[in-house]
């Protein structure tokens, strides 16, 4: 029995251990209705806070606020530090009023001259539903900001 409750003890801590966290935002604090979310860097304003249910599927997926653009190509970055040769969970909700493509990308500085990486490429989103999009990158000794 306790060769079993070692084990698992093992197993837990050693699923602590596989990835890390470096932020959350859900948006719910400290935005303004129509402005740029608090803490993110959006070249021309091109994403913005919400906090009531609209049109073109502009709803929060939990709690009260969600952030949307209007514009085909737009970014939105955070600068993340990260350490070389851990994985970090990067996971987030989507959902689009028609066919939408996105990337992940990293690099040097937060404007999309410098994000030269991809985590990520063409992720379809679309539907009427949130889905979740889910990633376990490896940082590589380049990446410094993170953007999607």
């Amino acid at each position: 029995m306790k060769k079993l409750i070692f084990i698992l003890l093992i197993c837990l801590t050693a699923s602590y251990g596989f990835s890390e966290s470096i932020f959350q935002d859900s948006f719910e604090y400290a935005n303004t209705e129509g402005e740029t979310p608090v803490g993110w860097n959006c070249p021309e304003n091109s994403w913005i806070c919400g906090k009531f249910e609209q049109e073109n599927n502009c709803k929060p997926h939990t709690g009260n606020w969600y952030i949307y653009t209007q514009n085909e190509d737009s970014w939105i970055f955070l600068r993340a530090d990260a350490l070389f040769g851990l994985h970090y969970n990067l996971s987030f909700w989507a959902i689009s009023d028609g066919a939408f493509q996105m990337e992940i990308c990293y690099g040097d500085n937060p404007d999309p001259e410098s994000m030269n990486g991809q985590i990520a490429s063409a992720i379809e989103i679309g539907g009427n539903n949130y889905q979740e999009i889910v990633f376990l990158p490896a940082v590589q000794e380049s990446m410094k900001s993170v953007s999607a």
